[in-house]
């Protein structure tokens, strides 16, 4: 349990390092969106953020945020890519790539 409170502690003094981490990490997103013909550096910045924000959301008081018009837009595309892995036609290549982008 006090491993816990000394992590819930350590994330608490950062929230505006890790804000921000992510917040330039969408920018570049939204920068390499237009910039590259790849997926490979889209795919990164994109789903490291959001394991980033999910690591950090256990320990956040704003948790109401989940339910603003930007995260529910995001909870869809993990949602949507999840239903579109499940109802291809090839299900067990399209689950062993979509691991790959995690």
């Amino acid at each position: 349990m006090e491993y816990r409170t000394k992590i819930g502690v350590f994330l608490e003094k950062r929230f505006g390092t890790i804000d921000k981490i992510i917040e330039a990490g969408l920018y570049l997103f939204i920068f390499f969106l237009f910039l590259t013909k790849g997926e490979g550096i889209r795919n990164v910045l994109l789903y490291s953020n959001f394991i980033l924000w999910l690591a950090t959301l256990r320990q956040r008081e704003n948790l109401h945020i989940l339910r603003e018009p930007a995260a529910l837009l995001y909870w869809g595309f993990m949602i949507s890519t999840f239903l579109s892995a499940v109802f291809s036609i090839d299900i067990r290549y399209s689950f062993r790539n979509w691991g790959g982008i995690f």
